[in-house]
């Protein structure tokens, strides 16, 4: 790990190279595929391209199992049920407006963080939207991104190359060693300029379930300009395999120069799995807080508070995030061990999170296959597994395989026979795999 000062770097113009001069084994990857002010060249989501080609074939009647979204199948507790049942049930309730979120749900995620913080951080700092998807434009327009630039980890959550496409940002990006699974922080100095007003931290990350260290992120801290901000999505934070220390404490209670410059964001989606009730929230310094107050006024107006009361109850529930995070390290071990003796694909390590990441690179060219959706589909067909192309995430020739489905230990067995060559109830008729086609 390296350590220096913030980039005084100009901005990056057409007549300037977008990156310095390295090795192969260091290049940086070029900015953004799609023209930063024109949302309209947005790409679809994969994942949802064969999440409904999976849909059809279970329908038609075809054994399948999902590895796609990052959704638990597993209930929800029961008092969580019934906190949203009597919340829906007392029209008092059900009917209350709260721009900036539910007070009482603000207030609990407040006495959280300022117990990991050992200081108090106000309610009025923490605001609630519908999931964390929607708030990530809001969060980079007061920010100041729009106009500018945004840096983000190469390999990417798809949002976050949105999301500055809608603000009219540009994108650069700093690297991820996928044998190390370990920050870059020379690329990260590399991509930064004075145009830089966000850089994008995700840890424990989407797709590779790779962590930040603490040493890392001061890295990351002294690097960042005055004027830019670190956006720290800690969506998995819950969800470590490891005893490694989560980064929200040490961001909060930083200095005052660094605190002041972090925007924490996290959802009940993953951990405590409330995927479709989308009840979201950042934590955000005190001078930028108003300001993202006001843009939900006028854009979010409410999230259901009814939802948002299961919210609270499910703060309560820790111990069913610790045997969800039990069940996924189980099955991550079972995919170790299942796909280690392969030599056709390569298990990319996974420190914790949803997902756990396959190098098939060599197996698609192998077998004709023009890229990773090609590859999907074939899977599809042959074994009813749905994956999801690492296309998706900046990770040609991958796969990304979701923890979340209680068949998970016979996907990977049947995953693991296809790629070992014993593959069988191949589908007729699935004209187009190989050219890449997402039907």
């Amino acid at each position: 790990m390296t350590s220096g000062h913030a980039s005084s770097k100009p901005a990056r113009s057409a007549m300037m190279p977008q990156r310095g001069t390295r090795s192969p084994s260091r290049a940086i990857p070029p900015r953004s595929g799609y023209a930063a002010d024109d949302p309209n060249t947005i790409p679809g989501f994969r994942m949802f391209a064969l999440d409904e080609a999976a849909r059809r074939h279970s329908e038609a009647g075809r054994d399948v199992i999902l590895l796609t979204l990052g959704k638990s199948d597993l209930p929800l507790h029961p008092e969580i049920v019934a906190a949203i049942t009597r919340a829906v049930s007392d029209p008092d309730r059900s009917s209350l407006v709260f721009p900036g979120g539910l007070p009482e749900l603000r207030e609990a995620l407040s006495a959280r963080y300022s117990a990991l913080a050992g200081q108090t951080i106000s309610p009025s700092r923490i605001l609630i939207d519908a999931g964390t998807s929607s708030l990530y434009p809001n969060l980079l327009r007061i920010l100041g991104a729009a106009g500018h630039e945004v840096v983000i980890p190469k390999p990417y959550y798809p949002l976050y190359r949105v999301a500055a496409s809608l603000v009219g940002a540009s994108v650069a990006y700093y690297n991820i060693d996928l044998r190390t699974m370990s920050i870059d922080v020379d690329s990260v100095r590399d991509a930064i300029t004075t145009a830089t007003r966000v850089l994008v931290v995700n840890s424990p990350g989407n797709p590779l379930g790779n962590v930040v260290p603490q040493d890392d992120m001061v890295a990351i801290l002294r690097l960042l300009p005055a004027d830019a901000f670190i956006l720290f999505d800690e969506i998995y934070e819950n969800a470590l395999f490891s005893n490694e220390s989560p980064l929200a404490p040490m961001l909060l209670h930083g200095s005052a120069s660094a605190s002041s410059r972090v925007v924490i964001t996290n959802s009940f989606s993953k951990g405590y799995r409330m995927y479709t009730k989308r009840v979201g929230w950042c934590v955000l310094p005190q001078s930028q807080s108003e300001a993202m107050l006001s843009v939900l006024q006028h854009t979010r107006l409410t999230v259901d508070p009814s939802v948002q009361y299961g919210a609270v109850e499910a703060l309560r529930r820790e111990d069913e995030v610790r045997s969800l995070r039990t069940i996924h390290e189980a099955r991550w071990k079972h995919a170790v061990a299942a796909f280690s003796p392969l030599s056709s694909v390569r298990l990319l390590p996974s420190a914790g999170g949803f997902y756990c990441t396959l190098d098939c690179t060599e197996f698609a060219r192998f077998n004709g296959l023009a890229s990773d959706s090609a590859l999907a589909l074939d899977i599809l067909y042959r074994t009813g597994v749905a994956t999801v192309p690492g296309e998706d995430f900046g990770l040609p020739g991958m796969l990304r395989l979701s923890f979340t489905s209680s068949r998970f230990e016979e996907a990977v067995d049947r995953l693991r026979d296809y790629f070992g060559g014993n593959a069988t109830g191949a589908i007729d008729g699935h004209i187009g795999a190989r050219k890449g086609a997402v039907p």
